[in-house]
């Protein structure tokens, strides 16, 4: 996470919204996408929010594609795999 906040630090600077005294931070921090959330979220709008949700979605798809390309890998060299193109 840090990685992506850092990435959009810049941009960042243009969504900012009122730290609300009084008031806990949100327990989704830089992923809440509630509109009218009552927490704080660091001083970051929901506008600036959809930044990082766009970018972390975009990582977690990246890992599980490589998890499972290295696990397809595995089951290939174990002789595991039934794939059609293994029948040829």
């Amino acid at each position: 996470m840090k990685e992506i906040y850092d990435s959009h630090f810049e941009t960042l600077q243009g969504f900012k919204e009122e730290i609300k005294k009084n008031s806990f931070t949100c327990r989704h921090h830089m992923l809440c996408y509630e509109v009218e959330c009552p927490y704080n979220h660091s001083g970051v709008s929901q506008e600036g929010r959809k930044l990082i949700i766009k970018d972390f979605k975009t990582y977690v798809q990246k890992k599980k594609v490589a998890e499972k390309i290295k696990e397809d890998i595995k089951k290939i060299k174990s002789g595991d795999s039934q794939d059609w193109a293994d029948m040829c």
